[in-house]
């Protein structure tokens, strides 16, 4: 139900009660007179899409017939959200002639509300424009830091000094803190599972580990990262050995505790977009429990068995996404489905053939499993030169692409993957980690950033992050040049 606000609009302020939730529309502009009325009729629902939200809309004239039209969204079943799209209409007296003279001076003018961070992402997400593009860092797959900048980051923000928490242990990437977030005005909040009560990594060595799949992970002396260095399935070779190897238990309850009430804490009591980790990525993984080698040839020479490995696999991540879903019900926003990479910097990994004869009816599976049980957008990373295959990626269900690895093979040119794709796919990532974030000076991120928005940004569907993690070598100086460049140049309507 709409109230006519309590105070005068030369507070600038206009209280919007919903039926379950209270909210506020802050008015930009001069208007000093006393709201005159407000009306309040339906819409017809954003052009189909699945998880597209309702529409209402508002009206709101003043005594002197200014028209203000606002734009109020929520998702259907849930409490009402509003979110804003403000026009300012200038009536006079006079013929056409002189009316359109005088808007071409005085003019007809658009602001884009201030969103909250949720309403920003989805309606971005939904192919629409939004206040601003969103932006990203370390909350869904593939748009991280890694611990070494992530250090270099805090003590360049003059940030206190603190451990720092690991996102993924192989890449070293850290979970970014409530403090970088909100100085960066990142617009996510992730949501992951908890470790097995049933398993500890295993130490190997001076510096490495056996994780609960069986890989054995080993940090050369002054590296980053943890390498693979041994793949346990390297000498199984029938589907009766796959049915055999010892996999982890997808219901061990230490995954899932307290996953309930942190879904819930997110999505009810802050306003940031939440986004379920349950990546359930399986070919790359597969290739390490064969081993590189192994699996290529199984692919080219043993398809059926290449497929039971990775069907195999896939259960287990199937079974692990069904009970998180189970657990955080309707509060998420995003779901990551998979991180895997298919491509490299020249050519897919595999040939397009390939691809849609072996791995793509697995990839199918996966995908109607998340249509059947959660209408959260579904979120696709994969490294590479796959413009081959994004074709394929929409038709399985892919909602948002990530990361746009602007370096590779077909990829760069992102004013045409968004005249190509962008009514039908968003894109999530394309600032480059290639050369600009970690050689460039903060000008030229700067131009980057631009560059990007510019191409991909309108008529929404953009979400800016880096392409992949964050490497040790990128300049904090250029982080933060990236991210406020961001907030600045990705204001709608657009000016870049």
């Amino acid at each position: 139900m709409l109230h006519q606000p309590h105070s005068s609009l030369s507070q600038k302020r206009i209280d919007v009660t919903t039926g379950c939730r209270g909210t506020g529309l802050r008015i930009s502009g001069g208007w000093t007179r006393e709201l005159a009325r407000v009306d309040y009729r339906p819409l017809q629902p954003l052009g189909g899409r699945r998880h597209a939200p309702d529409r209402r809309r508002m009206v709101i004239r003043s005594p002197n017939g200014a028209a203000r039209s606002v734009r109020a969204i929520r998702r259907s079943s849930r409490p009402m959200t509003l979110m804003w799209s403000v026009k300012t209409t200038y009536h006079s007296p006079g013929t056409r002639e002189e009316h359109d003279k005088r808007a071409s001076t005085k003019g007809v003018t658009e602001l884009k509300h201030e969103m909250t961070s949720r309403q920003r992402v989805l309606t971005a997400l939904s192919l629409k424009e939004p206040d601003r593009v969103p932006i990203d860092l370390g909350q869904a797959g593939g748009d991280g830091i890694t611990i070494r900048a992530y250090e270099n980051l805090i003590r360049h923000l003059g940030l206190p000094d603190r451990q720092i928490r690991i996102s993924a242990k192989s890449s070293q990437s850290a979970l970014v803190d409530d403090d970088v977030l909100e100085r960066f005005r990142v617009d996510f909040r992730r949501l992951d599972l908890g470790p097995p009560d049933g398993w500890k990594d295993q130490p190997v060595g001076e510096d490495g580990y056996i994780d609960e799949f069986g890989l054995v992970r080993r940090r050369p002396p002054g590296g980053f990262y943890y390498d693979l260095v041994a793949s346990p399935m390297a000498e199984i070779d029938s589907v009766e050995g796959i049915a055999q190897y010892r996999w982890p238990d997808p219901d061990d309850p230490g995954r899932y505790r307290g996953l309930k009430e942190r879904a819930e804490q997110l999505y009810n009591e802050t306003d940031y977009a939440v986004v379920l980790q349950v990546n359930c990525a399986f070919f790359l993984r597969c290739a390490e429990l064969r081993g590189w080698e192994s699996f290529f040839m199984d692919l080219a020479g043993d398809p059926d068995f290449a497929s039971a490995l990775m069907n195999r696999y896939l259960d287990i991540k199937l079974r692990m996404a069904e009970r998180a879903l189970e657990e955080v019900g309707e509060n998420l926003d995003i779901v990551l489905v998979s991180t895997d990479d298919f491509g490299m910097t020249d050519r897919t990994i595999v040939s397009p053939r390939m691809y849609r004869d072996v791995i793509k009816p697995i990839q199918r599976r996966m995908f109607d499993f998340f249509k059947e049980r959660t209408r959260a957008v579904r979120f696709l990373h994969t490294d590479g030169a796959v413009y081959p295959l994004i074709e394929d990626f929409i038709e399985l269900g892919a909602e948002a692409l990530n990361p746009i690895q602007v370096s590779a093979a077909g990829m760069g040119d992102t004013a045409k993957l968004k005249a190509e794709f962008g009514e039908r796919l968003a894109f999530w990532g394309a600032i480059d980690t290639h050369r600009v974030l970690p050689y460039g000076r903060p000008d030229e991120v700067r131009e980057e950033v631009r560059r990007r928005i510019r191409d991909l940004a309108p008529g929404g569907g953009y979400v800016l992050c880096s392409v992949h993690n964050i490497q040790p070598e990128v300049p904090p100086e250029n982080v933060v040049a990236m991210f406020d460049a961001a907030y600045e140049l990705g204001r709608y309507p657009l000016t870049v």
